[in-house]
């Protein structure tokens, strides 16, 4: 699932970011990114980059890549708009 964050992107990205958004990304229950780390799910394959993780009601912001990702994590990320949805019809699955 992909859904725009609360605050304005606008604020972080500047001319040199033209073209890139701020989206967050469930992890859906059944994706292949579960149990896996960020730097196992490949996004930087993706063109993509997690800022964020929202979990259990706390936000941990610039994860570490050996960090484990768990069924319905949200994650903040940063990306090419095209890159961050086909990420996020991966990870929803």
């Amino acid at each position: 699932m992909l859904s725009t964050v609360a605050w304005a992107p606008s604020e972080l990205l500047d001319a040199k970011s033209k073209g890139m958004t701020i989206e967050e990304v469930a992890i859906g229950a059944a994706s292949a990114h579960v149990d896996r780390t960020i730097g196992e799910v490949g996004v930087r394959q993706h063109g993509v980059e997690v800022m964020a993780i929202g979990r259990d009601g706390e936000q941990q912001f610039l994860p570490a890549r050996e960090e484990r990702t768990r069924a319905h994590d949200v994650f903040v990320m940063i990306g090419r708009r095209p890159n961050v949805q086909q990420f996020a019809e991966q990870a929803g699955a």
